[in-house]
């Protein structure tokens, strides 16, 4: 069966769209970014990048969470998630 044919009868919506939003928001420096659900840590600052018109290949030295934790550009990132990084 194609994945792709598979409707909800009701609303004709595909099944995939009723599972996982899509769009999630991300704080990065107290500013609200929108990324794709299940962004990592990068994404999300190149996302704050591109909304500020910043060029991406400004270094980043590190990047911490609400609490003080620091985290990876790789590491995985959830909706409303807080993070915080300096120039």
């Amino acid at each position: 069966m194609n994945k792709k044919n598979v409707f909800v009868k009701e609303k004709n919506v595909p099944l995939i769209f009723l599972l996982k939003p899509t769009i999630m928001i991300v704080y990065v420096n107290d500013v609200a970014v929108k990324t794709y659900y299940g962004a990592k840590v990068k994404s999300a600052i190149w996302a704050y990048f591109r909304d500020h018109d910043i060029p991406v290949k400004t270094p980043v030295k590190e990047v911490r969470d609400a609490y003080g934790n620091r985290l990876d550009f790789d590491g995985s990132i959830r909706s409303n998630s807080k993070i915080y990084f300096k120039l």
